[in-house]
């Protein structure tokens, strides 16, 4: 168990994340978890059900992660396991993991929740 906080924050907000990198040569390729059953390969800059026009290169290649999310080549592969649903990618750059731990922020982003996400509370 961890505990965030409380988060400084600027104009804008702050989001906080855990990477973890290792040598693993992942082209652009990561696994995560879409119900905590199955586990689903994600590519970056990619959806296979409809062309994407990529417009946000960090934010467009994070996915729902349940339980755990892998990265993995011929030899190696680096699994991170969550305690609580989160977001993640291990496709915005090869050999990384990536997880929002946090975030923050002042001013609606334009993208669903039409308010702010100001939780001061951790």
């Amino acid at each position: 168990t961890y505990t965030v906080g409380p988060i400084p924050v600027g104009a804008d907000g702050k989001e906080v994340v855990t990477r973890i990198s290792a040598d693993i040569q992942t082209a652009g390729e990561c696994y995560t978890d879409s119900n905590g059953r199955e586990m689903l390969l994600r590519k970056r800059d990619f959806r296979s059900t409809w062309r994407l026009n990529q417009t946000e290169r960090v934010a467009g290649n994070y996915f729902p992660v349940v339980t755990s999310m892998f990265i993995k080549d011929a030899a190696r592969q680096l699994t991170l396991l969550t305690d609580a649903t989160q977001a993640g990618s291990g496709c915005v750059h090869d050999g990384e993991l990536e997880a929002m731990v946090h975030r923050r922020v002042l001013v609606d982003d334009g993208r669903g929740v039409a308010e702010p996400l100001n939780e001061t509370e951790f």
